[in-house]
């Protein structure tokens, strides 16, 4: 089971499995906080009556969970973007990748 730090030290690394709520869904997603660089991966599914509406050009705010932990993440900017299909009938569903380069992260318990 991860358990989120008391403090976050500002010359350390972080890595943390988040969930992110969108459009009434869940979706995954993987947080890194490194000295030089913080981004943000979403991951999930989508299908019929299950999609996001994440703006893969960027996000001004958006919040996620981890156990135990929720991080504001501000000025998040487009890194790059993938689909896949993942079956046509009887009903299609795609997988979808964004990944995004994080301004400022902000962490509460």
């Amino acid at each position: 089971m991860e358990r989120s730090p008391d403090k976050l030290n500002l010359n350390e690394s972080y890595r943390f499995d988040v969930t992110i709520g969108n459009n009434g869904n869940q979706f995954v997603g993987e947080l890194s906080l490194t000295p030089k660089v913080c981004t943000l991966i979403i991951r999930g599914d989508m299908s019929e009556g299950r999609r996001h509406s994440f703006d893969i050009q960027g996000i001004d705010e958006l919040s996620c969970e981890c156990f135990g932990g929720m991080f504001l993440l501000i000025g998040l900017s487009g890194e790059g973007f993938g689909i896949r299909h993942i079956q046509y009938h009887p009903m299609p569903v795609s997988h979808f990748e964004i990944k995004y380069r994080i301004s400022h992260a902000f962490y509460s318990r």
